[in-house]
């Protein structure tokens, strides 16, 4: 069994198997001395020739909402939206549509009908504000990976300005 290490992943490969398996036929397997990508470490069998290849990627666990993901340096963000995120943004504008929709009406009435108390729904409320790069960005998964429903929802002091709202969640 392999090591585990925090800071990375590893995978170890059979050059001859995997050539074998990818490029059938005769193949020849490239030697030691012909350098490997910092990523790729060759290790020699007995007789001197490279039999297997070690890659690594600079990689870290982090927390996010209830799961763990692995975060690779320098890679885009998942790509698959957080189902949590966007349920906080549809409510928000759901909250939104309906105060507009019935005028004279407080947010702790309009919170009332969708099922809320007025706290949660005056933070709620802000979420209308984000700036639309922001709300784009979410809905395409792209979203910073520390950046959860929770933290979102629970972030009382988000600021109105859309630069700084993007330091404050991580868009850099």
């Amino acid at each position: 069994m392999a090591p585990r290490h925090a800071d990375r992943i590893e995978v170890g490969l059979h050059a001859g198997q995997l050539v074998t398996a990818l490029l059938p036929g005769e193949v020849r397997i490239p030697d030691a001395s012909a350098g490997a990508s910092p990523e790729a470490s060759p290790e020699p069998d007995t007789d001197g020739a490279v039999c297997r290849l070690r890659l690594t990627v600079p990689a870290a666990l982090k927390r996010t909402g209830k799961e763990m993901k692995f975060v690779i340096e320098g890679a885009d963000e998942n790509g698959t939206p957080d189902p949590s995120l966007i349920r906080l943004l549809v409510r928000a504008h759901a909250l939104s549509r309906r105060l507009a929709a019935t005028p004279g009406s407080t947010l702790a009435d309009v919170g009332a009908q969708e099922g809320m108390g007025a706290p949660y729904a005056a933070r709620l409320m802000r979420l209308n504000y984000l700036a639309p790069d922001i709300v784009v960005t979410i809905l395409n998964g792209r979203q910073p990976v520390g950046l959860t429903a929770s933290q979102l929802i629970s972030d009382t002091r988000l600021p109105l300005e859309w630069s700084a709202q993007r330091a404050a969640l991580g868009f850099g």
